[in-house]
């Protein structure tokens, strides 16, 4: 801004002399002593004066404020100028001709006046009421809608906004029902067994004790298993058994003949080789057999065809034995429902397979009882946090178990000397 004070550079003056005694900036006790002389003239210094000389405490009370009276809005409908077209009670109405009945003016139905009397309406009067509601409101609404007022949500001396500043709405998610369920329902911090603890009793170290002991019963198991499956199975082999099973491996096959002698072919059965067996003249079936033959395939079927139709007919004096039936199958599916419900339930606090690992329980945290120590100082701890977590996440199926990757090399590393260590001669 260029109306900001520009900083006076200070000067730098001699002031040994009494030449430079008239460059000195002596306008503070200037100002000073002008306004002294200024409090002299209006009735002394303000320094001297005591307090009672200087304020006064305000012991008048305070005046209420004054409500104004609203003034009564004039009766417009009753003006004096009108007095004149009002009905005068004094003066008799004229009598008018056609205020007078006529006998011959046909009365309404006894129906009709009854129906007026009691408030009743007809369907057509009541859709005329519902239409007329309709119309109303109709208009009430186009009125509104015309006299709204134009509103906007930018500032009307401001920059006009451009695409890029426009406000981005964006479209609202509906997630499904499971999407926030728990894929299990294993606690996100687990209760530690009461064995673990740094004084626990004796019955439940004891139960704890057992339980890491069926852990490594369960691992040496299958260490056997696998033990007699691979190992007892196949002996050991040297080095140099390794190579001669290799050479009789790779040379079978070598030293046998690959050609085949004529005499051999001779020798096959030359009516083995046709799938259908060979037909002879004697054997041939006459006409008379092949028609008996049509006409007992024909009596068949019609006995096949008759048993399904009494079966089918006998069906309905069974009704009891097919009742029965259709309740066990019902039963079934019940009770297969119940099971399958079951395993659904047991399965969400099992933990799910997500990747190709399976999920391995951590080892537990146990104390021998030569290490188990009376107070909670001298105990030593044992697992790590960090690690607890992760398991923890991995058995709630929210990560993948994982095993960390081994580095293998793709090529076999070459060996060379070096020129300038390699030795002479």
């Amino acid at each position: 801004m260029e109306n900001k004070q520009q900083t006076r550079k200070k000067l730098r003056i001699s002031k040994n002399k009494k030449k430079g005694w008239k460059k000195t900036d002596i306008t503070e006790v200037e100002e000073f002593l002008e306004d002294q002389r200024l409090q002299e003239r209006t009735g002394g210094l303000v320094a001297e004066k005591k307090d009672e000389q200087l304020f006064i405490v305000d012991k008048a009370p305070e005046e209420e404020p004054q409500i104004q009276r609203k003034r009564k809005k004039k009766d417009i409908t009753n003006l004096k100028c009108h007095s004149h077209l009002q009905f005068d009670p004094r003066i008799k109405p004229a009598r008018i001709a056609h205020n007078l009945r006529k006998p011959g003016v046909e009365r309404r139905h006894e129906r009709v006046v009854e129906r007026i009397k009691s408030g009743k309406k007809t369907a057509t009067e009541i859709q005329a009421q519902k239409q007329s509601r309709a119309d109303r409101k109709l208009k009430r609404e186009t009125r509104r809608k015309e006299h709204r007022l134009f509103k906007k949500s930018y500032d009307l001396w401001g920059t006009e906004n451009t695409e890029e500043d426009l406000p981005v709405k964006k479209q609202k998610f509906n997630p499904p029902k499971h999407h926030r369920e728990k894929p299990t329902l294993v606690s996100n911090v687990e209760i530690p067994h009461p064995g673990a603890s740094y004084n626990p009793a004796f019955d439940d170290y004891q139960a704890l004790i057992e339980k890491a002991h069926n852990v490594e019963v369960k691992k040496a198991k299958k260490e056997q298993k696998l033990y007699n499956a691979l190992d007892a199975k196949f002996k050991k082999l040297d080095k140099a058994e390794i190579e001669k099973t290799w050479l009789t491996e790779m040379s079978a096959g070598l030293a046998d003949d690959d050609t085949v002698e004529d005499n051999d072919i001779g020798d096959l059965d030359l009516d083995k080789i046709s799938v259908n067996p060979p037909v002879q003249r004697e054997k041939k079936k006459t006409k008379i057999q092949r028609n008996k033959e049509k006409k007992l395939k024909q009596q068949e079927k019609l006995q096949k065809t008759d048993k399904a139709k009494k079966l089918r007919a006998n069906e309905i004096f069974r009704l009891k034995s097919l009742k029965k039936e259709v309740k066990e199958k019902e039963k079934k599916v019940e009770q297969k429902k119940e099971a399958r419900l079951k395993r659904e339930a047991a399965n969400k606090t099992k933990t799910r397979k997500i990747g190709k690992m399976k999920f391995e329980e951590p080892n537990l945290e146990i104390k021998l009882t030569d290490e188990l120590e009376g107070s909670l100082r001298l105990l030593k701890p044992e697992g790590h946090l960090f690690e607890d977590r992760f398991k923890s996440l991995q058995k709630r199926s929210i990560i993948e178990p994982r095993v960390q990757a081994r580095h293998t090399r793709k090529y076999k590393p070459k060996v060379f000397d070096k020129r300038s260590h390699r030795e002479e001669g």
